[in-house]
């Protein structure tokens, strides 16, 4: 708790410090632009819904499914394998029409995947895990590509150096929030569980079935609710424009 604090302390002396800077390291007028302000927390939380799959889903198939790890990360590869086809054609998509609306349909896929993970079993066929991490992959895929030109072509020219060490900082920062969260949702969750069933006279594999994937039912739902306001957030950022970049 003392680290945190610490932390939001200096984090709150940062910005002072660079608002002051006659070149300062991050350039927090850009955030007067609300296109590129919306853009960058759409981004944060697309990492953060993403993260919770690269956490949980493993333990799924590792812990309860009692699947060795090599043939666990098989079953993942379909994300980024659908990630990797689908974000060029989603950026040659977002150069002949507002990419806010491309991005948000992106965010519409990724809600509704990891909403869907959500209603896993211990017994569920594993194709339909493939599928909602492929739908994931598919949401991913068209967000992030138009999200992030978005990000660049909201900003004055030499300013893009900033610009892309903003979209590198809510990535990173999304992978430990998301990571946070959901781990500690799902830790929390899964005792209170535990102690619930046991209660109700359930134990043994029972038990641990039971309590896993109603914690991990929980932390998909938030992951999906983190994606569903990326979708707005995408929507009210406003269209790409010059006129933006000139009054900055």
């Amino acid at each position: 708790i003392s680290f945190l604090f610490g932390g939001f302390v200096f984090l709150i002396l940062f910005f002072i410090v660079e608002s002051r800077l006659k070149e300062p390291m991050l350039d927090l007028k850009l955030f007067k632009n609300r296109l590129f302000a919306m853009a960058n927390i759409a981004l944060l939380l697309n990492f953060m819904s993403q993260f919770t799959v690269t956490l949980i889903v493993p333990f799924y198939l590792i812990q309860l499914r009692n699947l060795p790890a090599s043939k666990a990360g098989l079953l993942l590869i379909a994300n980024p394998i659908v990630v990797m086809i689908i974000a060029p054609i989603a950026g040659h998509i977002s150069d002949r029409m507002d990419s806010r609306y491309i991005s948000s349909a992106g965010m519409v896929f990724t809600s509704i995947g990891l909403f869907l993970l959500g209603t896993l079993k211990e017994d569920t066929n594993l194709a339909y895990l493939i599928l909602y991490t492929a739908i994931i992959g598919f949401g991913i895929g068209i967000f992030q590509t138009p999200n992030n030109s978005a990000i660049m072509g909201s900003v004055p020219h030499e300013r893009r150096g900033t610009a892309s060490s903003m979209i590198a900082t809510m990535r990173n920062l999304g992978m430990v929030l998301g990571v946070s969260l959901s781990g500690t949702l799902f830790s929390a969750r899964q005792i209170y569980l535990t102690k619930v069933f046991s209660q109700k006279g359930i134990d043994g594999i029972q038990l641990k079935n039971a309590s896993f994937t109603g914690a991990m039912k929980t932390t998909f739902i938030v992951g999906s609710a983190l994606a569903a306001i990326a979708i707005f957030i995408s929507l009210i950022r406003g269209p790409l424009n010059t006129k933006t970049r000139k009054t900055l």
